[in-house]
């Protein structure tokens, strides 16, 4: 996992908790969300009263503006307003907005500073927003008018902004330049902080276009000034993404010592930076025991053997994931599993793979599973249990009136016996008969008890899968080797979840779902999970189907259609969804003893959220691997090199709607 440095370092880390509540509730189905919510709250009810307060003092500073005299004080509160919402990552159309209400009284008032640090605002929600191109128009515009003022410590940050965008947009051409330009601002004004985070912007550049010496220059660079301002949360942030840099260059040795230098700098753990860092020494272990040379040496010295490694690996690996389900940053807790399977998979062990993910599962079951599932194997028992005590209540109640009436012919005379015992063999043959009866209800209940357990035991797994826990007990975890996996997820939620109430959320969630569950029923599509908003279904297992891609694609066109009928119909009151495919082989299998779950890991399984990562709303992302496989039958464009989180460069193409 690599640190970038967007917009100002510092910012970012003080807005850690914003990131962390994100993270979270992207990763939780809709019911776990409203309980991981108040878990935040237990958790960190500092930060959060003082979020409340910030909220309530916009609404004051919009109450303010209704009053103000249109003066240069109006303009600071419109960017007071358009400011917080880039930086704090909430709601870029009210940034956006507030930011033209700043440009547009500036240029009435001629307040040229105004209007620059206006255009800045917006360029940032443009960025926010990931409409890279517009905020790169907003950068220049600012940067037109600093450079008329002549104003310094502006330009060099103006530059600065132009370089992530540029970044952005894969232009590092320019993007290097204007970090260049930046950089050398900075120096001349002696802005020591601005020069240490223009070094690592460089850097990363660098590492971008696989010029990975140069990127190392600038990251030394960037930790000579971080070590001479003392500055305890840049130094280990740089020595992260050197390890990041050295694992991209293949120097995994370099890689592993920077990774272990930033743990030991680390002095206040600023969002969960311990346990990334214990994910990344694992990933660095793994990549050694995959590619160290025969002889295990380096720079001279006797390396740990493979086996050696490898264990390093998954020890750094589950502390890592421990770490990310604490902070709740479940991609982190997944992506790290997927290597702890890696690592298992160097010494051919599968059975030990899967024992990983179900060590894990307890863990992540608190986070990503929705609500509580009835345990399958005691399901039975409990009813035939709950049956006995009712039979037994029965035959207590009748035995009681039994000894009452027994109690009342005792009273009474000889003279009644005869009637007494008539009436007493009457009662027997009412209770063989009613309980005749009982015992034929009861064993109607347990039929139909059975039969929901086999119904529900079938909605969690696929019908092989099912019988085979069933004879056996248990169900082995199986390689399949030709499949296609797709992940949706919806864009804007956060900001509808926002709009409204949890019972509608809820509501509109669980109609797309049950659309999206029809569609792959049609298609013989198998669908795994629910993370959240996301939605994860695989093609080819467990029975193997040779158009597992083709099938894929049609029922993603499907869903396509079937989200933009709803927009058209409820408008702002639903979302736009993004779509990505990639096709490989994946390891399937139970996780867990109780509310266990039908699973696949793999990197195919990364791979696929990388495309849904890159997709764009209303488009459905491909890999090069899916694409050979349809590109005879379905229309496709070609995107280009795309550079994917911890895949490097790929090709991806858009299906043609």
């Amino acid at each position: 996992m690599i640190l970038q440095f967007r917009f100002k370092l510092i910012v970012v880390i003080q807005n850690g908790f914003m990131q962390f509540k994100n993270r979270l509730l992207q990763g939780c189905s809709i019911l776990t969300r409203l309980m991981a919510i108040l878990l935040v709250v237990s958790m960190t009810s500092n930060q959060l009263y003082a979020r409340i307060k910030t909220i309530h003092a916009l609404d004051s500073t919009k109450n303010i503006i209704k009053t103000a005299n249109e003066d240069t004080a109006k303009i600071n509160l419109y960017l007071d307003i358009s400011n917080y919402c880039y930086n704090n990552y909430t709601d870029y159309d009210t940034g956006l907005l507030y930011g033209k209400k700043a440009v547009a009284l500036a240029e009435k008032l001629h307040y040229e500073h105004g209007e620059a640090y206006a255009y800045t605002s917006l360029g940032g929600n443009c960025f926010g927003q990931r409409n890279f191109q517009k905020s790169l128009e907003y950068y220049k515009k600012a940067l037109q008018i600093y450079q008329r003022l002549n104003s310094a410590k502006d330009i060099a940050d103006c530059y600065q902004d132009l370089g992530h965008a540029y970044g952005s947009l894969n232009d590092f051409k320019n993007a290097l330049i204007v970090s260049q330009q930046a950089i050398a601002i900075y120096l001349n004004i002696k802005d020591i902080n601005s020069t240490a985070t223009m070094h690592s912007n460089i850097a990363y550049i660098y590492m971008n276009i696989k010029q990975y010496d140069s990127a190392i220059y600038c990251y030394s660079k960037a930790l000579e000034i971080a070590k001479f301002l003392n500055d305890s949360t840049l130094i280990p942030l740089v020595l992260n993404n050197m390890g990041e840099t050295h694992m991209k260059s293949g120097q995994y040795h370099q890689a592993l010592e920077s990774y272990l230098n930033a743990k030991t700098s680390i002095q206040v753990d600023v969002h969960g930076f311990n346990a990334t860092m214990n994910g990344n020494i694992g990933e660095a272990y793994l990549a050694i025991a995959k590619y160290a040379v025969k002889d295990n040496k380096h720079d001279g010295l006797i390396m740990p053997t493979k086996t050696e490694n490898i264990k390093k690996a998954i020890y750094y690996l589950k502390k890592g994931i421990e770490g990310c389900i604490e902070e709740g940053d479940l991609t982190g807790a997944i992506e790290f599993s997927g290597y702890i399977s890696e690592a298992c998979k160097l010494t051919g062990d599968y059975k030990q793979a899967l024992d990983n993910y179900r060590e894990y599962a307890t863990l992540l079951d608190s986070v990503v599973k929705t609500g509580n599932k009835i345990a399958i194997a005691n399901i039975e028992e409990m009813h035939k249990d709950e049956l006995a005590l009712k039979n037994m209540d029965i035959q207590m109640k009748e035995s009681e009136i039994t000894m009452d009436k027994l109690e009342l012919a005792t009273k009474r005379k000889q003279v009644v016996f005869f009637l007494i015992g008539s009436f007493l063999l009457l009662t027997v043959v009412g209770l063989v008969i009613r309980n005749n009866k009982v015992q034929k209800h009861s064993n109607g209940l347990l039929r139909q008890e059975k039969q929901k357990s086999e119904d529900l035991l079938l909605n969690i797994l696929p019908v092989g899968v099912a019988e085979e826990l069933k004879q056996k007990g248990k169900a082995d975890a199986k390689l399949f080797d030709n499949v296609t996996v797709m992940f949706t997820d919806f864009k804007g939620f956060t900001t509808l979840a926002e709009k409204m109430s949890p019972q509608q959320l809820v509501n509109e969630l669980d109609t797309c779902f049950k659309a999206f569950d029809g569609i792959m029923n049609k298609y013989k599509i198998e669908k795994i999970k629910t993370v959240g908003d996301a939605y994860m279904a695989v093609a080819g297992l467990p029975i193997p189907v040779e158009d597992h891609a083709l099938r894929v694609i049609n029922a993603a066109k499907e869903i396509l259609d079937f989200m933009k009928e709803r927009k058209a119909k409820l408008g702002d009151m639903t979302c736009e969804i993004r779509i990505g495919i990639h096709s490989g082989s994946v390891v399937a299998g139970i996780v867990g003893v109780k509310k266990f779950a039908y699973d696949i890991w793999g990197d195919t399984v990364n791979t696929a959220a990388r495309m849904e990562q890159n997709s764009e709303a209303g488009k459905i992302n491909i890999s090069q691997t899916t694409y050979d496989l349809i590109k005879k039958e379905i229309a496709c464009v070609y995107r280009g090199k795309i550079e994917a989180k911890n895949k490097g460069e790929m090709n991806m193409y858009f299906v043609n709607i």
